[in-house]
Formats: C-alpha cells, structure tokens, sequence
C-alpha cells in the first residue's frame, strides 16, 4: 500500500514538483502481520525558484475577421499536462494533445506532455516541418509588430519534507521525533507492546544559518553526538571541517552540491543558471514565386552562464563543511582527511568538483596512532580523472527545442531594406532550457571515474603494505551512453551501469625497503543480453503543414495552414512513409546486465605460486546457474543450481513460486567432484503451495553417486533423482510459523510461539504437535501466541514438561524481552541460564541457576 506525497498546488508559476511515494503498509503473505508506517509534515516549506527555461521568439499580431479564418497569435502553456507524472493516471493520448493545440493560431508553442503508461513513459510535442514560405511584393497586410524578445519562463521547486512518525510491528512501535524549532530528528524510541520503552536513542545536531523564509533559507544541520539515553559514556561525538551554512540554492555547486571557487550563495534565488545561446532568425523574401533569398540576423541571447561543473575550484571553498572526527565511546577516534578531485589541466593537474578521501587515521584515547590508511588515485598517482563529463561548453544541450514559427502577412520591400521593421514572416524560435537542477546531485553515479585507487596502510614509525583496486576503462563493456530525444536536450536513458566493474586487486607487504605483491585477484565479466528490448520512451511529432493559397480579395499567395480535418485526411494518404502529419520514434534499450565471469585468485609464498580459479556460468534469468573451482593441486568441483524457471510451470508448487516472482530461489543444488565424475553433495527444497516463501521440505543426497541426473518433471509431479531421501519436512501456524519439523529418522521436533507470535517459547523434541495441542488445548496455545505473561508461559511450558506422556520429550523453554532478547533458557534438565544485556542491546554475561557467571563479554572499537 502506497500513498503519493503532493507536495500541493503549484499556483502561478510553471511548477517543476517532484512527488515521491511513502510506503504505508507491509502485510505478510497470511494476512495477519503487517507493518505500518506513519509521516508526519514538518513546517518549513522550502521553495526553489529558477529560471526553467526562456523561449526567444518574434511574435506578432493579426487582427480579427482577416481572410480564411486567422486569429489572434498567442502562447499556450498547458501546465495541467506538464505535471501529468503519476503512474495509473490517465494517459494523455495523442487525439486529447490536437484537440488542445489551437490550429487557427499561427504561432504555435512548444508543449512537451508528460504521460505515463504501462511499460514506457511517452514524451509527446508538436514539431514544425520547414517548408520555405514564398512571397511576392503584394502580399502585404496592414499588421502590428512587435519586435523579439526574450521571456523568461520560471519554474519552481517545492520541497515539503514528509518525514517517518511512528512505525508499528506487532504492537511494537518506533517513535521518530524532532526538534521543532530547527526540525532535526531529535531522538528515536523504541517501545514494546506493552507500552515499555526498551531503548532510546538521541541526536544533538548544531544548525546554522538563518530562515528568513521558504525562498531565503540557509539553516544548514550538523550532527554533534549520538547517545544512548540512560547511558551517558555510549556517546558517539562528530566533528567538521568548517560549519557552513548552505543556502537552498547555491549558484556555482558542482555534481554533489559542493561548493567551488565561484561559488556564492543565493537567499534570494530567482532568475538563475540560464544559458547563453545565440538565436538566429532565418527570414524567406521573394520578389517572384521561384526566386527566394535567405538572410540570417541575430535577434539576442543571454549570458547568464550556468554550467554543472568547471575547473575553477578552489579547496577553501570545496571542502567546507566534510566531516573530520568521529570519536568514539572509548574515548578513540578516527580523523578524516578529504582533497578535491584532479582533473587533467594540460601541462598540470587542477582541482575538481567532488571531494575523495585522502587519508583515514585511526587513534587510542590518548592520541597514540593505531592505524593510519591513506589513498593515491590515477594510474601514475596524480589522481587524474578518468573523464566521463568533461566540463561542456556554455551552450551544449541547453536548448530544448527549435522550432519555425510561420507569420501570415509580410513588410513592404522598401521597408526591409529602410530596416524599419525586425519582424519577418517566418522565425526561428528556441526555447532555451536550463540545465535540469536535478543533473547537480547525479543520482546514477559520480562523473568523476578513477580506474585506479590505492590504499596504503601503516603506523607509526612502520610501513604495513598497499592495496591497488584497478577498474575496468568505460568502454570495456560499450561506450557510455546519455541517449536523448530527437530534437531536444531530453535524456531518454542513461547507462551509468557500465562503469566502475573492478578489474583487479592486489594486495602487498612493505618488506626490506620495497613493496612485494602477496596476493592478486583478477576479475573477468561479461555482458549479459537477455535478448529482449524494453520500449521505454515513444516520443511523437506533430508536423504542420502549410501550402501556398491564392487569396482572391488581396489578389495574392499567402502562406496558410491547412487545418481543415478532411483536406488533411487527403493529405496523409500521399505523403511519404515516414512523413505523415504524425511521426512516431519510438525508444527501446536491452535488458541484460554484466555478470562476472571469472576470478583468478593467486597466492604468492616466496617462488610459489598458489593460484585458484573460479568460473560462473549463468542461465536466461542471468541467475547463477554452475560455479566451478580450480585448484593448484588439481582439483575440481561444480557447482550446479536449478531455479524455479529450469523446471516450468506444470507442477503446482513452481507455478506458484514463479506467479509471486519468487524466481531466485533454489531449488536443487548439487555439488560434483569433475575429477571422478561423483555427486559430493545434494539438496533439494520443496517449497508450500499456499506461500511460495516458504520450505516445505528438504531432501539431501547421498553422497559418492555416480552418474547423477538431475531432478525431473513428469506431466504435472516433480521427479527427484536418484539417492535423495527426505531429510525434513516442515508444518507452520496459520501465520506462517514453523511448529512441526519431522527429519529423516522420523524425530519430531515441536515449536510453541509467544509474544504475539513474534518469539519461539518452547522446543519439544520427540512429540509431536497433535499431542501436544491435546495436552494443552487448543485455546491455551492460542492464548501462548498471543501473551508477553512470562509467569504464565513458564507455568504452561512446565505442564508439558511435568506431564507423564511427555517423559521422554525433551522441553526448552525460552523467555524474552521483546525488541532486545531471551532473557532466560530453562533447559529439558531444568537448569535456568539468564541472559543480561547493556543499554545497547548488546549480550554482556550468562549466568547460570547459581547465580556465577558463565560467561561474560566486553566490547571495543576496532580499526
């Protein structure tokens, strides 16, 4: 169950909203346990408003009651449709998109509907097929100009921060709390069902900045400390760099939301990171039908620049507020230390946006240094990128569509060349887009991509070794792709997945003065294709057509559009395949993966060379289907495992298990010996009808059986091979609890639940649950499920182990503390062990029915 956060009516600006989905419930497969989530709305409001696109055009009037039906030029906007982004709703099709275009109008927008479907998300915009208007030295109409002009269309970002309250399991909460002056996350607490508080958890945090309001906010949160309330020394303490105060909208961040050294923070954040581009118009003039002109005059731009990243970075900028210190309970700490990434600058290497982790030192409480790591990244150690996003230029991709714009009427010859009038029959109009805010925080992965990171690792005075991780180049497995729509700056997909496949690993000790590989690994993969093209985007273009007319009362050729349904109807039936008034482009990307192939691991011991390989095969859902091992000493072993889809749909059980996507599971796994052609080892699993989630039964193979054949189907029954015996079989409650397993030799082994069916009380081996129901009654094992009375379990547990039909069960009984742990084990002698833990949760001693301790445990932090 899932419900959609709106963050609410966008009002007078073209909204850019992101909605998300909060999830409310999670039932079980039987009906009974769910677990419900609770959100609560904190005040702030914090609002992002920039500069979404701009649209430079020439528009013009024509007066009303001209010849063939012309109308007032105008500008639509269709922000109804725009924010049109929730899947389930009502798909906006392509007949709804003509009905609302006005095709009286000549100047038509740009509108881009967003619509969601089954299986792709569809893009749909009118697009203007160039046919160059021809026009003589008559065809002039008394009209009001107006000359081009840029016009900012602003867009706004709403963030309304829905944010967990309450979490209820099995009448178990977890309550979220917060402060309400800076609205931080104050403290979380964990209460049972009884309305005990097991545990409490708090956080202290240090906000800076101001709010003045949702559009001038800088309140920027640090956390200072976690402890665990009633606890005082189980304090965990953070320490930054600097506190800085970041605003809700800062010019000049680079793809993490860093800062650079042009950067300057913005409270009052409107008209922002708009492009420069350069808008050209083309204008047609003719003095007879054949003979045609083409001039090409600059009608503006902007330059306002704004860029996702550039190389102007300065690291007293781009490393405010990075975390320095954790220390810990102890009293020991780990210090961090962070750098700006590299790039390469051509005679040297600059600072780049990004910070990465420059060393990592780990010390006691006095100071005395445990353990230090520090890292070099780039092939030869200069920590060049690997550059997947140079930084473009001003006006790469930042136009969003360009389209012709056709004006009926022209300016009198003498006039163009007096220059009197800017505005020509036809326009180019570009409507220029802001780079997306989103592209700032690049949700699929970094741009900054190093094939080669090392870990060096010592301590005082000594050197311990090095590490090197080698990845795979980019285009190992296929360029990387940013695909986008025809004609826009869109993308359609990315494949960030390509990247970042490690390559190698190579582990070394310092030794006499130098570095002496011990220990490689070597990675190989390969890309998975599962064949089938996922047809994700279906972008359309509605082209326009225009024809010469004769216009009797003027005496002239006009340009016109032809709107009439029926003309246009002829029309499509001669036009090119291909060219009709509605294209279609449709975009499909494969479905597959990349899947490892093979790992060489080699140990090195003097001139010895111990190396075993490992190879993975895979099957059509790219589910591991063999590993095999390859040792020095000649040994070999498969591995095989077979999943729901290898044997079909006919038995009920697989059926079942597939139509819940319950594919992963194995089924049959068995391992070989290739030397002597032997089974080592089988094990198959059954799994319920009722709930694919579950084991039914386990059957083992005998071990040494030559010639195996894997497990069978016959019609509708699941054939096993032969030599498996049933090692288990399992029974479960009517809310999916285990409590009967019967193994091989026929032991049966009974569990009794407790705590609202959450905790086992009692394990009853050599009976069987029928007996034990009888002995107890139905209803009192109801009422076991259903109580937290550890008096009245025991006391329950007790008539089954006292009971003289049950002399030769052996009976544990086990008691809780719900959300922290058993608390005491009663073992079929009647020897009590209790169990005692700190305000962690963390087991501390055992001690058994004398009162000495069994055990006890310390805890420390290790680096």
């Amino acid at each position: 169950t899932i419900e959609k956060n709106d963050p609410g009516t966008p009002g007078i600006d073209l909204g850019t909203y992101i909605s998300s989905w909060k999830c409310r419930e999670i039932i079980s497969p039987s009906k009974l346990d769910t677990i419900q989530f609770s959100y609560r709305q904190l005040s702030s409001r914090v609002s992002y408003t920039f500069v979404e696109s701009s649209e430079l055009y020439e528009n013009m009037s024509i007066p009303l009651g001209q010849p063939d039906g012309l109308t007032e030029v105008r500008r639509v906007f269709f922000a109804d449709d725009i924010s049109n982004m929730f899947p389930g709703s009502a798909e906006i099709t392509l007949k709804d998109i003509l009905k609302k275009i006005p095709f009286q109008n000549i100047n038509y927008p740009h509108v881009i509907n967003y619509t969601v479907s089954q299986d792709y998300t569809r893009f749909i915009f009118p697009e203007y097929c160039e046919d160059p208007p021809v026009y003589t030295e008559t065809d002039y109409v008394d009209n009001t100009y107006q000359l081009g002009e840029m016009q900012f269309v602003n867009g706004k970002r709403v963030q309304e921060r829905l944010v967990p309250s309450v979490i209820k399991f099995n009448g178990n909460k977890l309550l979220f709390n917060y402060n309400t002056l800076y609205e931080y996350l104050s403290s979380i607490k964990i209460v049972d069902s009884s309305q005990q508080q097991v545990r409490e958890i708090a956080f202290t945090q240090t906000c800076v900045g101001q709010k003045v309001s949702a559009e001038r906010n800088s309140l920027t949160n640090y956390l200072d400390k976690i402890q665990i309330v009633g606890n005082p020394s189980e304090t965990y303490k953070f320490d930054y760099s600097s506190m800085h105060a970041f605003s809700n909208f800062t010019i000049g961040c680079d793809f993490w939301g860093g800062l650079r050294g042009t950067t300057h923070d913005r409270t009052d954040n409107v008209d922002i990171n708009v492009p420069f581009m350069q808008i050209e118009t083309p204008h047609y003039l003719s003095n007879n039908y054949l003979d045609q002109m083409l001039l090409n005059y600059f009608i503006g731009g902007n330059y306002l620049l704004y860029m996702e990243m550039e190389n102007n970075v300065q690291p007293q900028y781009a490393l405010k507020g990075l975390l320095k210190r954790i220390t810990y309970p102890t009293g020991g700490y780990t210090d961090f230390e962070f750098e700006c990434n590299r790039i390469d600058g051509g005679w040297r290497t600059i600072p780049s946006g990004g910070a990465r982790v420059a060393s990592i030192l780990n010390c006691q409480a006095d100071g005395t240094v445990a353990s230090r790591k520090y890292y070099v990244y780039g092939e030869d150690g200069t920590g060049i990128i690997r550059g997947l996003h140079a930084p473009f230029s001003e006006s790469e991709n930042v136009f969003l569509c360009r389209q012709n714009v056709l004006y009926i009427g022209d300016t009198p010859i003498d006039e163009y060349y007096d220059k009197t009038y800017l505005d020509y029959p036809t326009a180019l109009k570009t409507v220029i887009y802001s780079n997306a805010i989103e592209d700032l925080y690049y949700g699929n992965g970094a741009p900054i991509y190093y094939q080669k990171v090392t870990e060096y690792e010592d301590a005082v005075g000594s050197k311990y070794g090095k590490k090197e991780y080698i990845y795979t180049s980019p285009e190992a497995y296929g360029f990387h792709l940013r695909s986008q729509i025809l004609d826009t700056n869109l993308k359609s997909f990315q494949e960030d997945w390509r990247l970042g496949k490690i390559q190698a690993e190579n582990t070394y000790k310092y030794e006499n003065g130098e570095y002496k590989l011990i220990h490689s690994k070597e990675y190989k993969h390969k890309i998975f294709n599962s064949g089938i093209k996922i047809h994700n985007l279906q972008s359309y273009k509605r082209n326009i057509i225009y024809m010469t007319r004769y216009n009797g009362t003027l005496d002239s050729y006009i340009q016109a559009e032809i709107s009439d349904p029926l003309t246009l109807s002829y029309i499509e039936r001669y036009l090119p395949v291909g060219n009709g008034l509605v294209e279609h482009f449709p975009e499909e990307i494969n479905s597959g993966d990349i899947l490892l192939e093979k790992i060489t691991e080699t140990t090195y011991d003097g001139p010895r060379q111990l190396v075993t390989t490992t190879t993975y095969t895979y099957d059509q859902q790219a589910q591991l289907n063999t590993t095999t091992v390859h040792t020095s000493d000649g040994q070999v072993r498969t591995r095989t495992r077979r999943y729901p889809y290898y044997y079909g749909t006919a038995i009920p059980f697989i059926q079942r298990m597939i139509t819940a996507n319950n594919i992963s599971a194995v089924i049959e796994e068995v391992e070989e010996d290739s030397i002597t052609s032997k089974v080592v080892s089988g094990i198959i699993s059954r799994y319920r009808v009722d709930n694919p989630g579950q084991v039914e039964s386990v059957s083992l193979l005998g071990s040494g059986v030559p010639g195996y054949v894997s497990s069978t189907v016959n019609k509708n029954s699941f054939v096993m091979a032969p030599g498996y015996y049933e090692k288990m079989s399992c029974t479960y409650d009517e809310v999916d609890n285990p409590v009967q397993i019967i193994d091989n030799s026929g032991l049966s082994t009974v569990y009794l639940w407790g705590y609202n069916n959450q905790y086992p009380i009692a394990e009853i081996k050599n009976a069987s649950y029928e007996a034990v129901k009888v002995l107890l009654a139905d209803a009192v094992v109801i009422s076991l499920r259903k109580s937290f009375d550890d008096d009245y379990i025991c006391s329950k547990i007790d008539l089954l182990r006292q009971h003289p039909s049950m002399n030769k069960a052996h009976v544990t009984t086990f008691i809780h503390q719900p959300l922290v742990g058993v608390i005491q084990i009663v073992s079929p002698a009647g020897q009590s062990r209790s169990y005692h833990y700190d305000t962690l949760g963390r087991l501390c001693e055992i001690i058994d029915v004398d009162g000495l301790v069994v055990q006890k445990y310390q805890y420390n932090y290790g680096h």
